[in-house]
């Protein structure tokens, strides 16, 4: 039997002081919100305290690389959507079978949503799985504070820099959303080749063997089609054929392991 939630009790109160409810029917809509979902209760808690203006960070600390994912991609998938079904008939539809072929069971269901063309899509996924797949190790080798070890980084004092300075710019941006909850979401595409590279002594034992071993280098060619798609202009079809070859690599290494039963998560 799974635990029972546990909530954060004062935003409880200030949830139910906002929208003139009681703590119990607070708590009985966090947890179908959560079911509905089928997120962890506290992300629910999260997502309803952002709703009223409340500050969650006491819970968001809480939550594991996995679930700072996936309650970034729920955040997302509700400002792109909205509430009305006005918005969610304006909502661009998905990539067909994106996941069949470019699946990574360590991500969540919901960062497959909204993905609006081949291209951008798979790059979207694969950046996005190789955050994640950063996440998990370094949290699983250090610990939550993981990212303090790269300013011990020489050639990765750049990265920290830039890093810092976006998210200092984005909180000017009171009006906007945030990227994320972590400061690996405010990292580029050839930034997550970089750490793996720089951090040979605890990502090595993933990429030394066999196909994996030139895996790094393959989506290291990926660079320039990354910044094309970003920027919102046409790939060639040799382009989005090299994509989709070195992305079903990355992939397929992720299903590997998943079926190794590698703890990732």
């Amino acid at each position: 039997m799974s635990r029972p939630p546990i909530f954060n009790k004062k935003i409880i109160n200030k949830i139910a002081k906002k929208a003139g409810k009681s703590d119990l029917a607070v708590v009985k809509s966090v947890s179908a919100l959560a079911s509905r979902r089928n997120i962890a209760p506290e992300m629910a808690l999260i997502i309803t305290a952002n709703k009223y203006k409340i500050g969650s960070s006491l819970v968001l600390k809480k939550l594991n690389p996995y679930q700072q994912t996936q309650l970034n991609t729920e955040i997302r998938k509700k400002s792109v959507s909205g509430d009305s079904s006005r918005s969610r008939k304006k909502n661009i539809k998905p990539v067909v079978d994106i996941k069949s072929e470019f699946g990574d069971p360590y991500l969540p269901n919901s960062l497959y949503s909204n993905i609006p063309s081949e291209g951008y899509s798979i790059m979207f996924t694969l950046e996005n799985s190789i955050r994640m797949f950063i996440s998990r190790i370094f949290f699983d080798a250090s610990g939550k504070n993981w990212w303090d070890q790269l300013q011990s980084k020489k050639s990765l004092k750049g990265i920290v820099t830039k890093v810092s300075e976006r998210k200092a710019k984005e909180s000017e941006n009171w009006y906007h959303s945030k990227r994320g909850v972590h400061e690996i979401y405010y990292t580029d595409y050839e930034n997550l080749l970089q750490i793996i590279r720089v951090f040979d002594s605890i990502f090595s034992k993933f990429f030394k063997k066999g196909a994996a071993k030139n895996l790094i280098s393959k989506l290291g060619e990926l660079g320039p089609t990354r910044n094309v798609i970003a920027h919102n202009n046409p790939i060639t079809g040799k382009d989005l054929e090299r994509l989709k070859v070195h992305a079903r690599d990355w992939f397929a290494y992720m299903q590997y392991l998943y079926s190794q039963n590698q703890n990732l998560a």
